[in-house]
């Protein structure tokens, strides 16, 4: 490459084997009159993912830039490995963001979200939908990512796939002055704290378009098969939440709308965890915002709280009745 890259692709792995080799061969195969960089942040794999890494390193020495660990940062910074190993090494003008067990399917995706962003400058990000793969199953169960518009839609439901994304560089600069995401030892994701503060301060682009494959896996924290593990990342989740309705200047209806929707998400794994002072503050949480279906379905519920079999059998038809009556929809 004669010239710097445009686009800085940030990769983090560990421990990804079966899965590093195909998600950058995805990011080669991107078609662009642009150059780019890849770089690859390892956290000390011991299954043989670095040896990949290297193999590829070698073909491509001038486009892959790995950052290899002799000792696993994850302890020390968490989630924040992007914020402090990985950003700070970005030539590019733009970054685009894939983790090592994710991949992309549209060679074109750099240079279509590139050319929006070169010609819109209003535009801080562009994203698109992806396919998200159940390893279990070895099925696509659904397709991730959809038109956002606002921060009140966004804090609603996060719908932007990370692995789509593109942004602007200076974008993600002000942002990491702003917030000081490293610091935030209680967030459990560090993606969509970013988007909700970036959607406040540009705007989102939204392709139609499936452009990468989201691996599922049972292992993630998110869907992870333990319930403790489940329940301290969505509370994470919740912070962030709390964060940004803390500085919200808008309607205060909206406020307790979100926060007794959120807190409704979570009451079922405070009634199998006994999270008795959890389930308090929530019926406070759901009076605040005149919820009195979620009152009253937490009152009802509350005696069965010694039979998990009671307790998600009446959460799900809760859900379902939810669902026919709409409630939860439409809130911005």
């Amino acid at each position: 490459m004669n010239k710097p890259p445009l686009v800085s692709i940030c990769c983090i792995t560990y421990n990804q084997k079966s899965y590093i080799r195909k998600a950058i061969e995805s990011f080669l195969m991107q078609r662009t009159n642009f150059p780019f960089e890849i770089i690859i942040h390892d956290d000390a794999s011991s299954d043989g993912t670095a040896e990949i890494i290297k193999e590829y390193q070698g073909m491509f020495p001038d486009i892959i830039h790995p950052i290899f660990q002799n000792e696993n940062q994850y302890k020390h910074y968490s989630l924040n490995l992007q914020f402090k190993y990985v950003f700070p090494k970005t030539n590019g003008k733009y970054i685009a963001i894939c983790e090592g067990d994710d991949y992309w399917i549209d060679p074109l995706k750099l240079q279509k979200q590139v050319d929006f962003l070169e010609n819109n400058s209003e535009y801080g990000l562009v994203h698109t939908r992806a396919f998200v793969f159940d390893e279990k199953n070895n099925t696509v169960k659904k397709i991730s990512g959809i038109d956002v518009q606002s921060f009140e839609s966004l804090i609603t439901e996060d719908t932007v796939a990370n692995l789509t994304v593109c942004f602007r560089k200076d974008l993600l600069l002000k942002y990491i002055g702003d917030i000081d995401p490293i610091s935030k030892k209680n967030w459990t994701t560090t993606d969509f704290p970013m988007w909700l503060w970036m959607i406040q301060n540009s705007k989102f682009k939204f392709m139609d378009d499936i452009t990468a494959v989201f691996l599922s896996r049972s292992t993630s924290i998110s869907h992870h098969i333990d319930l403790k593990k489940r329940l301290f990342f969505t509370q994470g989740i919740y912070d962030i939440i709390d964060y940004y309705l803390i500085q919200y200047q808008g309607n205060k209806k909206f406020v307790s709308q979100i926060r007794a929707r959120y807190r409704s998400n979570l009451v079922c794994m405070y009634f199998q965890t006994k999270s008795y002072l959890e389930l308090k503050r929530s019926l406070y949480i759901f009076m605040n915002a005149n919820d009195w279906l979620n009152v009253v379905w937490l009152l009802i519920t509350y005696p069965l709280l010694y039979s998990n079999f009671f307790i998600r059998a009446s959460y799900k038809i809760r859900n379902i009745f939810f669902a026919i009556i709409g409630k939860y929809k439409n809130m911005n």
